[in-house]
């Protein structure tokens, strides 16, 4: 049998924000006049910022945590805590830096594609047709 996990109240909380916010984009969706998107949503966003701040900052408060108490009181990280935070940041770290690397060389490759103007000759392939390119239908209707 698998076994079964308990939510907490903050895990509670936070999937009721997320309900709030999600119901939020899916009004925003529903009116394709602007004056009733922005009334609506303005009407909607005042309506729920008290059970917002509530849910957020109260309620896992007065409710039993998970988590442990010296993180809550006095803001401490101790052992596995700690390991698993400066672990983790470090991994994020190398993970932005590298997405970045690659997003500065897909537009080092894009500049350099534009700069060509078509030119291909010059990396040893055919040249590209120039012109405006029309669609091409993909299925086969007789």
């Amino acid at each position: 049998m698998g076994r079964v996990v308990e939510l907490g109240p903050r895990q509670t909380s936070f999937l009721f924000v997320l309900l709030i916010y999600g119901a939020y984009f899916a009004l925003r969706a529903a009116f394709t006049d602007e004056g009733k998107r922005a009334s609506n949503s303005a009407a909607y966003s005042i309506a729920t910022a008290l059970p917002v701040l509530f849910l957020i900052f109260v309620l896992p408060r007065v409710l039993f945590s998970l988590h442990p108490a010296t993180t809550l009181l006095k803001g401490e990280l101790e052992g596995d805590y700690k390991n698993v935070f400066y672990a983790s940041l470090v991994l994020f770290t190398v993970l932005a830096a590298w997405l970045y690397r690659l997003r500065v060389r897909a537009g080092l490759a894009e500049l350099a594609l534009e700069n060509m103007n078509g030119n291909l000759e010059n990396l040893g392939g055919s040249a590209a047709p120039t012109g405006v390119v029309r669609p091409v239908p993909v299925s086969r209707e007789s």
